[in-house]
Formats: structure tokens, sequence, C-alpha cells
């Protein structure tokens, strides 16, 4: 335990003084001054606007009542009130046993700032399902096939969403973005085209080994899928 809590502290700093010295790197080449942007700590100009919306989807998908064969995919979605012209779009992937809503303020503000914010509710690793894998409802805490479903979950949503005559015009499609926490970050990685990575998974994942990192034990689950593209 003593090892693996060592390797696990040394892999955060290592990844932390990584994205620092990138981050340095990138502000070093930047020509904009800072002191010119304005204050993003406070909220936009705009008003924002708050709806709930429900897509019928016809796919196989884990949930917490079982895995079935379509879903109602639900999508909290924030937008600014009063914008003439058509909104960059931001999607957000939330972690695993969250819920879309957790990130309320975080849309909010984006959406003050001019962005229209859709975040869907992956069923297959929500608050919900979470619970129900808690009273025994459903047999395993999370399935392989979750990470095929979450960015399958942000396919249909912007396919829907350019194919709805609501929203289709409101939208700037050459301005799409997706931001995801914990495993919502592996989920916008993935929904963007990346692929796992299968030789750290089958390195990492040896049946035998202790494993203290709870994200890496559930990523794990992924073991038994077929490797390939997602």
């Amino acid at each position: 335990m003593v090892k693996e809590l060592e390797d696990l502290f040394e892999y955060k700093d290592t990844t932390q003084k990584a994205i620092a010295l990138e981050s340095e790197r990138k502000i070093a080449q930047s020509k904009v001054n800072v002191e010119d942007l304005p204050d993003l700590s406070q909220p936009g100009k705009y008003r924002v606007r708050r709806r709930q919306v429900t897509f019928s989807i016809d796919s196989p998908r884990q949930t917490a009542k079982g895995f079935t064969g379509d879903y109602k995919l639900n999508v909290e979605v924030h937008s600014p009130i009063g914008l003439n012209e058509p909104a960059p779009l931001a999607i957000i992937a939330h972690g695993f046993g969250a819920k879309s809503s957790d990130y309320d303020e975080l849309a909010k503000h984006l959406a003050s700032y001019g962005y229209i914010v859709a975040m869907p509710e992956h069923d297959g690793s929500n608050t919900n399902y979470q619970d129900a894998f808690l009273r025994g409802e459903v047999g395993v805490d999370i399935s392989p096939v979750e990470f095929y479903s979450r960015p399958r979950d942000i396919t249909h949503l912007l396919n829907k969403l350019e194919r709805d005559p609501d929203w289709q015009p409101q939208i700037n499609w050459s301005e799409v973005g997706i931001i995801g926490h914990s495993l919502g970050g592996t989920t916008a990685l993935l929904a963007a085209g990346a692929a796992l990575n299968w030789d750290r998974i089958q390195s990492v994942c040896q049946q035998d080994d202790f494993v203290f990192n709870v994200s890496i034990f559930l990523q794990c689950r992924a073991k038994k899928f077929t490797p390939r593209k997602l």
C-alpha cells in the first residue's frame, strides 16, 4: 500500500508540473495584456434562461434500471437572453456519481458571457446509477459499455441539436467545445476522437495488483473492451 501511495503521489506531482510548465510556456508566448481583459470572475452581461430538454435516443445503453435498447437523454440547457446572433456551444460532461445540475453555477456563468451550455445526464454513471448500485439494484459499479456510451451521448446530443429546427439556428456550429470533470474529462477526450490507452490499461489493471487509486480501479472496467478507437 505504501508503494502504491508513493507512485500515486509521484504520478500526480509529475502531471501537475507538466501542466504548469506548458501553461507558463503558453503565457510567455502570448501577446495578450491580461490587464486589458474583463474580470471573468464576475458574471457577464446576459441574463440566463435555464431549460430541461429530453431527446429520445434509439441506441442501447446501461441505465439505473438496467440495460435498455433505447433511452431518454435528459439535458439541462443554459442560454443567454437577448443574444441576437448564433451562440457558441459548450457541453459539460459530469463526473462519475455526479449529475448535470452539479455544474449549474459554471453553466450559468458561461451563459452570461454569451454561450449556450448543454449538460447531458449520463444515466450509466450518474448519481441515480450510483445510488441504484448501492441499493443492489444493478450489479456493477460501472459497466464497461459506459466508456462507449458516454461519448455516444455527446454525439447523439449534437446530432439532435443540429437537426432540431428550434436549436439549430441558435448555435454557431463552428464554435463547439466540451468541458469534462473527472470521468467527464475522459468523456470529452473520447468524444473528440481520442482512444483509450489500452497498453496502460493492460499494464496497470493486473488482476492480483492492489490499486489504491479509485479512478484507476474504475477505469480498469474498460479492460473487457476490444482495443479499438471508440
